[in-house]
């Protein structure tokens, strides 16, 4: 028979003999939130999981002395007390309310749990560890896919959270309820995958009511990007720690000694090297020692009284210093850099000093210095013994030319000639090896002068016009600026182009041309001899400018030489900051590009030179042109 229900009476359910839930009273729905469509028709199972009652023997376990914890539909906490009444077909569940069971009615900060998201926090169940109420920051603790509140609450943690079962987090939460005493963990670590962990700052603290434990606040956040920088910085410190004992074992053991001036001038040494301490900062008794003197890199002394170093101190700029120590007969030669370190505004801080004993360096210096007088003795000797010979036979022509001419038959005249162009052409090869042994052993003088270097090429295009004439070849110049002053050597500079023409002279066939163009950028002077002879082959272009480097026999039969030129006009444009290219064509001609600095000479930098005469022009057409016979 049908059992009469009062909708007035205490929330309940009624299960019949198949566990099955036949009927709810009203105070039961608005209690759980659930309609009776939600509760009628479920079996007791269903309805255990729906309100998640941990277990569903729990219904036929029921204590009435105990609390237990059933979950709206809206997942909010309620703490009840539950009554079994039996009858014939079915079993009544009465739920008794505990006044206040509301957790936010208890708690004020509950209300603010969904809304923080900035930290984790959870209530659990002080005797069962059911979770009560948490917010979203600290379900993600538990990581994908129990990071759901529907999946979460209601449930104790070894559901949900992974290898909680003996984990140190376990052992917490049961000593913090052995001992009612809060537990706080700063690196909580959570696997996350094979490779990858998570770590989380714990706090676990037991809330009593009535004096007794009632609950278990969890608060929990996300500390892995933290943990992860202190490695990061763990990790750095441990290589700045090791560096800065590798950087401590070099400044010991290094030669040089190191020292730092502060804003006043004071020296703090940085490495052990009494020695050079001694000889350029320290002082005795705080007064400078006068036996001791210093001498700057010109050979100046250093005024008496002033640290050897003081004047070097310029707190904008660094420099390089060589200085000599005297004290009795002991001579050191030290070399002192200076660099001033600034601070973010720009203001002097402090300048770091390192000084370095080059004494045996100093010493080879003025052995090479010995080497190279000797060398340049040696070649104005040589200069002298080739040339000497070599101007006698000149003169003894010319005077020849100049008495004996109509008494000359053209057979001595020719004979005349001969030995005059040989003369200018022994005179050619010894100025020419001269030069190049002087430019490969670094002591090629130079004298740069400001000059127009379109006039200066015009004046020696026009001078080698009549030897082009002599073989019907057309010298045409062109320039595309009208002037350009610029610092070059006038005697070198005539010298490479007089040998890169004539070379295109003796190279190019009758009836032919060769172009001489001027061009210009910002940084550079472009000069262009292009001829139409025989054009270089690919593979000897790179070794046109090598000494003694020909192109072959094939190439060579109009006129003698000793494949030296080329590789002088190179050495000499590169002692003035020069260079030359090649690009040729062959059978088509070749293009020999000089390429000067775009620059002129500082006031400091000009020197005087002879002006630019054509009776030296002149002289030096005849030596340049020596070895071309022409028609």
């Amino acid at each position: 028979m049908k059992e009469i229900i009062d909708t007035d009476y205490k929330p309940y359910f009624i299960l019949d003999i198949n566990k099955n839930v036949i009927d709810c009273n009203s105070s039961f729905v608005n209690l759980t939130n659930y309609s009776e469509k939600d509760i009628i028709g479920k079996k007791s199972g269903d309805l255990c999981s729906l309100l998640k009652i941990n277990s569903p023997s729990l219904l036929a376990d029921i204590d009435n002395d105990r609390t237990y914890y059933i979950f709206t539909k809206h997942l909010k906490p309620v703490e009840v007390n539950i009554c079994i009444k039996h009858f014939n077909n079915s079993t009544r569940y009465i739920f008794f309310e505990k006044h206040s069971s509301w957790l936010d009615e208890k708690f004020s900060f509950i209300k603010q749990i969904y809304s923080n998201n900035k930290v984790g926090i959870a209530i659990y169940s002080f005797n069962d560890l059911i979770l009560l109420v948490s917010n979203q920051r600290y379900l993600n603790f538990f990581g994908k896919p129990n990071n759901k509140k529907n999946l979460c609450i209601g449930k104790h943690p070894k559901y949900v959270i992974a290898n909680y079962v003996g984990s140190k987090l376990e052992k917490a939460v049961l000593n913090v309820i052995k001992t009612g005493r809060l537990f706080h963990c700063k690196k909580y670590k959570i696997p996350v995958s094979k490779s990858l962990d998570s770590y989380w700052d714990i706090i676990i603290d037991p809330i009593n009511m009535d004096n007794q434990p009632k609950y278990i606040l969890v608060i929990s956040s996300n500390v892995t990007k933290r943990v992860e920088s202190e490695k990061i910085i763990i990790e750095q410190s441990k290589i700045i720690h090791q560096q800065k004992n590798e950087l401590n074992t070099i400044l010991q053991n290094t030669t040089a000694g190191i020292s730092i001036a502060d804003k006043l001038g004071n020296h703090i040494k940085v490495n052990n090297n009494p020695k050079h301490w001694y000889d350029l900062f320290a002082t005795t008794d705080d007064e400078i020692d006068y036996s001791r003197e210093y001498y700057d890199e010109h050979g100046n002394l250093i005024a008496s009284g002033v640290l050897p170093v003081s004047f070097l101190f310029d707190k904008k700029n660094s420099s390089v210093n060589q200085i000599l120590f005297k004290h009795g007969e002991n001579k050191v030669y030290y070399l002192i850099n200076w660099n001033p370190v600034f601070t973010k505004k720009g203001q002097f801080s402090m300048g770091i000093i390192t000084t370095s004993d080059i004494t045996c360096e100093a010493e080879k210096q003025k052995q090479l210095e010995k080497v190279m007088a000797m060398h340049e003795d040696f070649f104005s000797f040589i200069a002298h013994e080739f040339k000497t010979p070599i101007t006698t036979i000149n003169s003894t022509i010319q005077l020849l030319e100049l008495v004996y001419k109509d008494q000359m038959t053209e057979k001595i005249s020719h004979g005349i000639r001969t030995i005059k162009r040989n003369t200018y052409q022994q005179m050619r090869l010894v100025s020419n090896l001269l030069d190049i042994t002087r430019a490969e052993s670094g002591y090629l003088k130079i004298y740069k002068k400001n000059y127009d270097i379109v006039a200066m090429t015009n004046l020696i295009i026009e001078s080698v016009q009549p030897f082009a004439n002599s073989k019907n070849i057309n010298v045409i110049f062109k320039s595309s600026i009208s002037g350009m002053i610029i610092a070059v050597d006038d005697e070198k500079y005539e010298r490479v182009i007089l040998n890169i023409i004539s070379n295109a002279i003796k190279f190019t066939p009758s009836n032919k041309n060769i172009y001489v163009d001027i061009s210009c950028d910002i940084n550079n002077v472009y000069i262009k001899v292009t001829d139409e002879g025989p054009g270089i082959p690919r593979e000897k272009m790179n070794v046109i400018f090598d000494r003694f480097g020909q192109v072959g026999s094939s190439y060579t039969r109009q006129g003698e030489g000793t494949g030296i030129g080329l590789c002088l006009v190179k050495l000499l444009l590169n002692a003035m900051n020069g260079d030359i290219k090649l690009d040729s064509i062959e059978g088509e001609g070749s293009t020999f590009t000089i390429i000067l600095p775009n620059k002129e000479a500082d006031a400091n930098q000009l020197v005087k030179m002879p002006e630019f005469t054509d009776d030296h022009l002149i002289k030096a057409l005849n030596i340049e042109f020596s070895n071309i016979y022409f028609n």
